[in-house]
């Protein structure tokens, strides 16, 4: 495990030597309706091969400024979103990749309510409730 801040800790698959590695991964989702976009339970590593599809139809990868059309998506390999058009909102995507590990964010972190943010308002405050 890896600390990159404070609240945010990276969880690395590696080898029996510790040397890092990738493992197969595959993920059937809805693209959301509102944001377009998928988050992947892992990483994806941007080294390896990575097929999206939605039912028979394979898309391609776009980078950068190049639009997403109908038949892409984009990336973001540091985060593991992967975006849609507008027009796959409320599609089932099955994703096929090559995972790294996964991050994780403490719960002092993640809001329960809009507002100013106070202890009250985290997660971590109903986990301590419930404890």
């Amino acid at each position: 495990m890896d600390k990159i801040n404070d609240t945010l800790f990276a969880h690395w698959h590696t080898d029996s030597n510790g040397n890092p590695q990738s493992v197969a991964c595959t993920e059937t989702q809805k693209v959301s309706p509102i944001h377009y976009c998928i988050q992947l339970n892992q990483i994806p590593d941007d080294s390896a091969s990575i097929q999206v599809k939605i039912g028979s139809t394979v898309l391609s990868e776009v980078f950068d400024s190049q639009p997403i059309g109908t038949n892409n998506y984009k990336i973001d390999y540091n985060d593991g979103i992967v975006w849609f058009s507008s027009n796959r909102a409320g599609n089932t995507v099955t994703i096929t990749y090559s995972g790294l590990g996964y991050k994780t964010i403490s719960a002092k972190r993640i809001m329960i309510n809009d507002g100013e943010y106070i202890e009250e308002n985290t997660l971590q405050h109903l986990v301590d409730l419930n404890a």
